[in-house]
């Protein structure tokens, strides 16, 4: 569920000086009257005593998304958000009708650099701000393309609507929270790290706006903020445009020695890169760069793989929710820090297995988590109906969806599952796909079936051969049918 707050018609009163809030990211400071932010997670927090809070903003440029928690209510099933598209300053309730106390409330933006918004202030309704919320003692910066900016995070398609970014439940912001950690997210749609790439990030790193020139009033003060680690994830859209492995290396290591060690002297620096999206990909080297930058006498780096093998679409937030656990765990390993939970929010699964076969866990409305949707692809809950638990997955007219995990080449796989047809004779498919390291299919075994209108238990086998990367579990009705599938289950020997 999707709330839009609407504007205010009139202002309540002055809204109240800026030294009570905290500020998170690039803000320009310069008219502190009217402090101005573009990059995507940016946040503006603030701790009150009252029933309810609004705020004043003004668009500078373009449509911007903003997402509202108070008193730390994030739930990625019930975004709200607001809307800020005008030049003029509009006021927007963003809390009302709370018991009488304390309450804090953080103001996120959900879309990427390419819109800029100013912020004029808080109004409280029945009291005041408190004091600024501390900020915490670990801080993080997170450098990258459109995977960590949240490109179609919220939208399995990957038709990159605005509205459908996420700055809040991305990798960087999940990863910062699972670390108790503050982060900075510098990251921009098509970026890359050589001048092959759409744009060159080693151009944009350092200012408060990305979509402005460079001028002596658009340059981040490094001074500012000092990460105790900075993770980057960028090289595959040189990888797309066709730069070598040399290329992307070296733009790697003049990124860390040249630019971000001016800054950061001290900080660990992580090189995160997904694995399984296309060959000859950067994660197939991330390793080499790292020891050349050992060998050269910067110790401090260290690299982590992440993979990427339900498709070419953009991730979702359960699968950045799986990046997160991943990049988590290798942070505070390097920082010697306490291992940090697992995210509640990720569709990975253990290797050699599928999550969520019953289908009953859905972040976003209609998509079963973790598996990816072609076509009429319908979430159906009936308690009743269902062979486990409330949920079951009907496909029809040619669809099919999939779960991806990693495989290696020689092991056995064996995929169970329920199915039915709306009709007797229905015919569907149980099937295993093996792919690639460019997700292309060298290996398949079908697993279709003709059914009846009741439930029954179906079994497809297959041996991963030569060169296989992931495995798909596929459920897949023919052109003219519709067929039912729960309890999908995934072993290897």
């Amino acid at each position: 569920m999707l709330t839009i707050l609407a504007r205010l018609t009139g202002l309540e009163g002055r809204p109240r000086p800026h030294d009570q809030v905290l500020f998170t990211g690039r803000f320009d400071l310069s008219a502190p009257s009217k402090p101005v932010f573009s990059h995507v997670s940016s946040s503006i927090k603030a701790n009150f005593n009252g029933t309810g809070i609004s705020a004043t903003f003004s668009s500078i440029s373009g449509t911007s998304y903003l997402y509202v928690i108070v008193d730390g209510h994030a739930d990625p099933e019930k975004r709200t958000l607001i809307k800020i598209d005008r030049r003029t300053a509009e006021s927007f309730v963003l809390a009302s009708g709370l018991p009488p106390g304390d309450h804090q409330v953080e103001i996120v933006k959900e879309n990427q650099y390419d819109t800029k918004v100013a912020f004029h202030g808080f109004t409280v309704t029945g009291g005041n701000l408190l004091a600024k919320p501390a900020r915490p003692a670990l801080s993080l910066e997170f450098y990258g393309d459109s995977n960590p900016a949240g490109h179609s995070a919220y939208d399995v398609a990957d038709r990159g609507a605005v509205i459908d970014n996420g700055g809040y439940f991305t990798y960087p912001g999940i990863t910062a929270r699972l670390l108790n950690a503050e982060y900075h997210n510098i990251s921009m749609g098509g970026v890359g790290i050589t001048n092959h790439a759409w744009r060159n990030l080693v151009n944009f790193y350092h200012l408060i706006h990305m979509n402005d020139a460079a001028t002596g009033s658009n340059l981040w003060n490094f001074q500012n903020y000092a990460p105790g680690a900075v993770i980057i994830n960028v090289s595959s859209n040189d990888c797309l445009a066709g730069s070598s492995k040399n290329d992307i290396k070296n733009g790697w290591k003049s990124f860390i020695a040249d630019k971000l060690r001016r800054h950061y002297p001290k900080a660990h620096i992580v090189l995160a890169e997904s694995y399984g999206w296309a060959f000859n990909e950067p994660a197939d080297y991330i390793h080499e760069t790292v020891a050349e930058l050992h060998a050269a006498g910067d110790k401090n780096v260290s690299y982590v793989r992440i993979p990427w093998l339900w498709g070419q679409e953009h991730a979702v937030i359960n699968e950045h929710a799986g990046f997160a656990d991943i990049i988590a765990r290798h942070v505070a390993k390097e920082l010697h820090l306490p291992q940090p939970p697992l995210s509640d929010l990720s569709s990975f699964a253990p290797y050699g297995s599928v999550t969520n076969g019953s289908f009953e866990k859905s972040t976003l409305p209609g998509v079963a988590n973790g598996w990816r949707p072609q076509g009429t692809v319908t979430l159906v809950e009936n308690a009743s109906d269902a062979v486990s638990g409330t949920r079951y997955l009907k496909v029809a007219g040619g669809a099919w969806a999939h779960f991806s995990n990693g495989a290696n080449p020689g092991d056995e796989y064996t995929v169970t599952g329920w199915m039915r047809g709306e009709r007797s004779g229905a015919r569907g498919k149980l099937k295993l796909e093996f792919k690639d390291q460019g997700q292309h299919t060298i290996g398949a075994n079908e697993g279709l079936n003709t059914l009846t209108t009741y439930w029954r238990k179906f079994t497809t086998s297959g041996v991963a051969p030569a060169g296989t990367w992931s495995v798909w579990v596929v459920l897949a009705s023919e052109k003219n049918d519709s067929v039912h599938f729960d309890d999908v289950q995934l072993t290897r020997k």
